[in-house]
């Protein structure tokens, strides 16, 4: 039995931490006053009597791209439920609204768009340009191109760019408009190929937890007992041949075998006392966006006719900014007379009535260079007696962050079970 340290409580190294604390003596590092990162559910008082919990990172899941977090769920008995899938574009300015995944009439946004020939155009040209992407991948069209490169070099219309690829790509990684456009394209498809949005295959089933996703961060925090420190920020990493020895922010230090970095990769080389020039390399390429997070119930970031609300919905504005709203009543099936919404980087200001809660995430800026470093992460596992995980490993999601958790403790114990 070894001794091992996890820093970070995100979903890797809640993972990691399930998973080897069944052989060995764990211990969870985590800085904030939460367990959890991205997967933070907010308990809403709605009168004296009843209260509702609204995810405000972490929403939504599905059987078909996310089966290791499946498992996990299933290992720890969480109940989850089917969620709501739909993204909607609305561009006041334009009076152009539509909502895909809700009926005909949500697609036109309204019923003379039937007849509309340029949003028919529009429409058609969603499938015909996904639909090309996917063949121009097969043949190496894509290859080392972004986004908006790709888009550029094959005539995409710009409608379709700037009203579809553009905004759905920044709602689902949660991105700036320009951050989206440099994406590389071949990850791009793949990652839409996978979820059934490119119009090859239907789209899987999505669910949501039910109670709020917290539920599962709540049941292994319970396993890990007395081993689990919230408020604790770590200084430093020093590795030794034989140990590791952490440094916190009070001062204090302590010894372990092994130490687990479940963080963001450019917080995590910043952790290492002697980053080895492999780690330089691998770590220090990826930046982080910053997304500032409110939970509220102010519905000016919609159009007046909610038909024409989605799950996820893009705001469009006349700057760069990416304003993309949640709408947690359709993703949770909320039950409640209140409209509660999740917008990332507001840029109308949001009376204080309605507000619930105001956090900030960080989101993992992909690009050619970074995404360049991912066949040789798993490299640096086991050197020093570190390990490394985190959803900078895949594409930036739930399952990412768990499979990279996975295997890290089959290096470790030669194998894993939920």
């Amino acid at each position: 039995m070894s001794k091992i340290a996890i820093i970070g409580s995100g979903v890797a190294g809640l993972t990691a931490a399930y998973l080897l604390n069944k052989k060995h003596d764990v211990y969870l590092y985590e800085q904030n006053r939460y367990f959890g990162g991205h997967t933070n559910t907010i308990s809403v008082q709605e009168n004296l009597k009843s209260s509702v919990n609204i995810d405000t990172g972490f929403i939504v899941f599905n059987s078909k791209n996310y089966p290791l977090f499946l498992a996990l769920l299933n290992s720890l008995k969480v109940p989850y439920f089917l969620s709501d899938m739909s993204f909607a574009y609305y561009d006041p300015k334009r009076s152009l609204a539509y909502c895909g995944g809700r009926g005909l009439f949500s697609l036109f946004g309204q019923l003379k768009n039937i007849f509309n020939i340029p949003h028919l155009q529009f429409l058609l040209g969603i499938r015909k340009y996904s639909r090309k992407m996917v063949k121009d991948q097969k043949i190496g069209l894509t290859k080392n191109k972004t986004l908006f490169e790709y888009c550029s070099e094959f005539n995409v219309p710009q409608k379709v760019v700037n009203d579809y690829f553009i905004p759905i790509g920044s709602a689902i990684w949660s991105s700036q408009i320009h951050d989206i456009k440099q994406f590389p394209v071949d990850a791009y498809i793949t990652f839409f190929q996978n979820h059934g949005l490119l119009f090859e295959e239907s789209p899987p089933t999505w669910y949501s937890i039910e109670g709020g996703a917290q539920r599962y961060v709540q049941k292994i925090i319970n396993l890990l007992g007395n081993n689990a420190y919230l408020s604790s920020k770590i200084n430093s990493v020093v590795r030794f041949t034989d140990h590791v020895e952490i440094e916190l922010d009070n001062g204090n230090t302590y010894d372990f075998d092994k130490v687990v970095i479940a963080t963001h990769a450019n917080q995590a080389i910043n952790l290492l006392e002697k980053p080895t020039k492999l780690e330089k390399k691998l770590l220090s390429v990826w930046e982080y966006s910053e997304n500032d997070t409110i939970l509220h119930s102010y519905d000016k970031f919609m159009p007046q006719n909610n038909r024409l609300w989605g799950s996820w919905n893009f705001l469009q504005r006349d700057n760069d900014n990416s304003i993309v709203t949640y709408n947690m009543n359709r993703l949770q099936s909320l039950n409640s007379n209140t409209q509660y919404l999740v917008t990332l980087n507001s840029d109308i200001e949001i009376p204080e009535k309605y507000i619930h809660y105001k956090t900030k995430y960080t989101h993992p800026r992909y690009t050619q260079e970074s995404m360049s470093t991912q066949e040789q992460l798993p490299l640096l596992n086991g050197v020093n007696n570190t390990y490394f995980c985190g959803s900078y490993f895949g594409y930036g999601f739930h399952e990412d962050a768990v499979k990279s958790a996975v295997n890290i403790v089959t290096e470790i114990d030669g194998s894993y079970e939920f």
